[in-house]
């Protein structure tokens, strides 16, 4: 059962209204988590997040 059930605080709920819905991803393997490790691929992601 839902803490805001329980409680009647929806606070953070209401806050998460807006928020879009996570796209769901397959888990790396270990050798995809290493060509990802290698091509600096995190990197990347954290260059174009600053933008």
């Amino acid at each position: 059962m839902p803490r805001a059930q329980l409680t009647g605080n929806d606070t953070y709920r209401q806050k998460l209204l807006h928020v879009e819905k996570v796209t769901p991803m397959r888990q790396w393997s270990a050798r995809q988590a290493s060509k990802l490790k290698k091509s600096d691929y995190r990197q990347g992601y954290l260059v174009q997040r600053r933008n």
